[in-house]
């Protein structure tokens, strides 16, 4: 009896506690657009906003894709990333990190946005 006790303990300590470690909550998510004409990059956002995890949509607004593609990176100079109508792309910093919107831009060539999903 003592081993089985012992042998549901440890599995309940895995399971729960995977690594050794408590599971972390994750956090909660936020979602935004942004619509307009860009034809030189702009910051994807003006202010500072964190994120361990954002999804980058090519939609201008809810349920409507972009016209064309837009392009997205991490510096004015260079957007190497190409999100076409509907596709996403995932930016996620290195482990236990965090990065900023505000140090990502993008330009389209038309009237399209970006909607991005964060947590």
């Amino acid at each position: 009896m003592k081993k089985l006790i012992s042998a549901i303990a440890i599995l309940a300590f895995v399971c729960l506690y995977p690594h050794g470690k408590a599971q972390e909550k994750l956090a909660t998510f936020a979602q935004f657009s942004e619509t307009n004409l860009h034809t030189v990059a702009t910051n994807i956002v003006s202010t500072n906003i964190y994120f361990i995890r954002a999804t980058l949509i090519g939609l201008r607004a809810e349920g409507q894709s972009n016209s064309a593609a837009i392009y997205v990176g991490a510096s004015t100079n260079a957007q190497p990333y190409i999100i076409y109508p509907g596709e996403r792309h995932v930016i996620e910093p290195a482990p236990n990190t965090k990065a900023n919107l505000k140090d990502w831009w993008f330009k389209t060539s038309a009237n399209d946005g970006i909607t991005v999903i964060y947590q």
